[in-house]
């Protein structure tokens, strides 16, 4: 490129008042690297368990700050942290501290009460004794229930792995 073309690249990239260009970059990045480390979390679904609400490949956020000062809910779909904060399970939360549940051919039943779940198309024949969840104690499970749960990351987690529940 020559000389002229270079101050034209220049001027495109940096405009004409350089000092004011850096200081926009830096606060983008500042604002940037607060929002996706503290505030949202990008997730790349990898797999079907979430199938048919979620399909495998989606990009969807999971939003940290949900539960800064709430407690997930029956049928939030959350971030279970596995591994560090890189390796996370989206589920849906199916029951909170507290409760006594149970599968019962593929259904479930929560507090002796068969719970609809609209969201599951593909159900299976999942078959469990009743437990009791503990404080801070949640069970979790992915939509798609047509494998056996031996096959399935699901079952009960503690409320210090979930990290957020998704945003959209």
């Amino acid at each position: 490129m020559h000389r002229e073309g270079m101050a034209a690249w220049s001027r495109w990239v940096v405009g004409s008042r350089p000092r004011r260009t850096l200081v926009r970059t830096a606060v983008l990045a500042g604002v940037c690297l607060g929002v996706f480390g503290f505030v949202l979390r990008p997730v790349r679904v990898r797999g079907i368990s979430m199938e048919p609400t979620i399909h495998d490949g989606a990009f969807r956020f999971g939003l940290l700050t949900a539960y800064a000062f709430a407690e997930p809910g029956e049928g939030d779909i959350v971030m279970v942290r596995l591994a560090g904060r890189s390796v996370m399970y989206l589920k849906r939360v199916l029951a909170v501290p507290g409760r006594r549940v149970q599968f019962r051919a593929g259904e479930l039943w929560i507090d002796g009460v068969l719970r609809p779940e609209p969201y599951v198309r593909l159900a299976g024949t999942w078959q469990t004794e009743p437990i009791r969840l503990g404080e801070g104690e949640y069970l979790v499970a992915g939509d798609n229930r047509s494998a056996p749960l031996s096959r399935h990351m699901a079952g009960v987690t503690t409320r210090d792995r979930i990290e957020g529940r998704l945003a959209w």
